[in-house]
């Protein structure tokens, strides 16, 4: 995992930021930011990709289905035996629960368009991060396979907004965006952060790494 700036807690973090809680908040659930003994952290992409399997990984052990309420707890204990530890997944989960529900609980449903697209950028920064571009037909391929069957039809390029950019017609590489699809983008373009300052923020949180 990647430390914030200064690697300072979360509350001296949105101390650096112009914006509200809320919208401090919503920003911080959209890069699965987290604190660990009061220091806040990044995950990579990397880490994340790896949560995400473990969770694929355990709902077919369990025989559980994405399409349904999951027991946080029961899938806690499973990740974690992949080293995965509870407080990451706890991270990943907020990011992808289904809008309309309450913050953190121990049951909960994921939102399958809001968790497809995450998943493949997540994938796509893992593997093209540095800036090698990877074959379209493969990537797609790859993401589909950690996927829910009921999931795969969400999982297409366009679904990446604007994380993505194609080298040639046959290629795809990872790009960073400052307001990438999450409800913390959404937050900010109606807030009183807005224009060319709401995505300067809002990449500051997201790029600032020790």
């Amino acid at each position: 995992m990647s430390a914030l700036k200064d690697a300072r807690g979360r509350r001296a973090t949105f101390e650096d930021f112009p914006v509200s809680l809320q919208e401090f908040d919503q920003a911080w659930n959209d890069i699965c930011a987290l604190e660990v003994n009061g220091r806040a952290f990044r995950p990579s992409s990397a880490v994340l990709w790896k949560v995400w399997r473990s969770v694929i990984a355990a709902c077919t052990l369990k025989g559980l289905s994405l399409d349904q309420a999951l027991d946080f707890s029961s899938l806690a204990s499973t990740v974690e035996e992949e080293d995965v530890p509870p407080f990451i997944l706890k991270a990943v989960v907020e990011r992808l629960r289904a809008e309309g529900e309450v913050p953190f609980r121990e049951c909960l449903s994921l939102d399958p368009a809001r968790s497809v697209q995450w998943v493949g950028i997540v994938l796509l920064e893992a593997r093209t991060g540095h800036g090698s571009a990877i074959n379209v037909g493969d990537f797609i391929s790859d993401w589909k396979d950690q996927l829910p069957e009921s999931w795969r039809q969400y999982a297409t390029i366009k679904a990446l907004k604007e994380n993505f950019t194609q080298p040639s017609d046959d290629t795809v590489m990872f790009i960073e965006s400052g307001l990438d699809a999450g409800k913390g983008a959404s937050s900010v373009a109606a807030g009183k952060v807005t224009g060319p300052q709401a995505r300067k923020w809002h990449e500051r949180l997201k790029n600032t790494r020790r």
